[in-house]
């Protein structure tokens, strides 16, 4: 696709629907501050160092930090616990 095409889709829907859609790239603060909070909603007892340290290699490893990345690897970490398995 070329530019001038994914500009007048993303114009359309907002036209039609009234929707924006927005893809946010945080910094590794801002990522690291979305995957504490999804544990913490989650009740996720694990070490606040460790888990930093693990969502990090986690972003690095699967092309970069993005909000749904930090799902991604809350759901992993926190199958790993319940499972009783190092992650």
């Amino acid at each position: 696709m070329n530019l001038n095409d994914i500009m007048q889709e993303q114009l359309s829907l907002s036209d039609r629907f009234g929707l924006s859609i927005t893809f946010i790239n945080p910094n590794k603060a801002e990522y690291l501050d979305i995957v504490k909070k999804i544990a913490a909603d989650r009740g996720l007892n694990a070490d606040e160092e460790k888990l930093c340290f693990k969502a990090e290699q986690w972003a690095t490893r699967r092309g970069g930090r993005s909000p749904r990345c930090a799902k991604q690897f809350i759901d992993f970490a926190e199958s790993c616990i319940n499972r009783g398995k190092e992650w």
